[in-house]
């Protein structure tokens, strides 16, 4: 069960004109909803600005989350908002061709976009406008829809509407759901550090973040690592390290031929959170993130991508269980 930020993501790549039109900032740039309009029309419309024309998918953390879980077979049910325009529509036909349960608020607002264009070497120019995906905040979502025993996945940037998110824990929590969340940006974290680390001091299992994140968080969650949630930090290339009860796990990640690096974080979180779901340590699950990470980031489409994650995450859980058997 994952709610949050659901986005209709485009993806491009930028030249020479491109670069002298918009510049090449790598940092997320928010604009409003008519900016980002103009922005990809003209994208659209203006010959050379892009190397190939923008493609589209549902995005946000949790629909590239729930895309995860889906092609390693677990139920998705997404909670998000989007407007009433025909990027909704494609997102509720994308989600729903996947195998998600969707449910998304009606907002009078157009549907958030998120806008990467790759540049020359690493470099990217980010855009986004969250827009609707905002008004999901404050939904009533009622106790019916909470389910014994499965995961609820939250996304951090919902931490600004405390009372309510602490609503929901709640109600997971007494369906003894395990509650996790992603920290979901470094300035997410930054701003939001002290109701961040109170809340999932309150109620998560497990928290996610990148290493940008955690650092934004203090020493905080190292110095209350012996208890509440065991807090987990995505290296990239290098990896990922769990804390927990004073101790620190990590597990080092496979070097790979890059595809596509969008969503590799959340695909990691999903494969951390099956193999913890089947009580396995977090060294273990580490490991198990890694691999299901690896094969989203090596996977150029959505069906060569399901196949590739789910034999990644059935080769690493084999390759555990017969090092626990020796």
């Amino acid at each position: 069960m994952a709610i949050g930020h659901v986005l209709a993501d485009a993806f491009g790549k930028g030249g020479k004109t491109f670069v002298e039109r918009f510049g090449q900032s790598t940092s997320p740039s928010h604009i409003d909803a008519e900016q980002m309009e103009r922005f990809c029309s003209t994208l659209t419309v203006e010959s050379g600005l892009l190397l190939e024309p923008l493609a589209w998918k549902a995005g946000g953390g949790i629909a590239n989350m729930a895309r995860t879980a889906l092609a390693l077979g677990i139920r998705t049910e997404l909670w998000g908002s989007v407007g009433s325009d025909e990027r909704s529509q494609f997102l509720r036909n994308e989600m729903t061709y996947a195998g998600a349960i969707v449910h998304f608020k009606e907002s009078p607002l157009p549907t958030g976009i998120f806008c990467s264009i790759a540049l020359e070497g690493t470099m990217k120019k980010i855009m986004v406008s969250p827009s609707a995906a905002r008004d999901i905040r404050g939904a009533e979502i009622p106790i019916e829809s909470f389910h014994e025993g499965w995961i609820l996945y939250l996304d951090g940037l919902l931490i600004d509407s405390l009372s309510w998110l602490n609503g929901l824990a709640t109600k997971a929590a007494s369906m003894n759901m395990t509650i996790a969340m992603d920290l979901s940006t470094p300035s997410n974290a930054k701003r939001h550090a002290a109701e961040l680390f109170g809340f999932a001091e309150a109620y998560c299992d497990v928290v996610f973040a990148n290493e940008a994140e955690f650092k934004a968080m203090g020493d905080a969650p190292l110095k209350h690592s012996g208890s509440g949630p065991l807090w987990v930090v995505k290296k990239g290339w290098q990896g990922a390290s769990s804390y927990s009860m004073g101790k620190k796990e990590h597990a080092d990640a496979a070097r790979i031929d890059l595809a596509n690096d969008i969503g590799a974080g959340d695909a990691f979180s999903v494969g951390f959170l099956l193999g913890y779901g089947e009580g396995l340590n977090s060294g273990a699950c580490l490991r198990l993130g890694n691999a299901v990470a690896a094969a989203a980031l090596s996977s150029p489409g959505q069906g060569s991508g399901v196949l590739a994650i789910k034999k990644a995450y059935e080769d690493e859980r084999l390759s555990i269980s017969t090092y626990n058997s020796r």
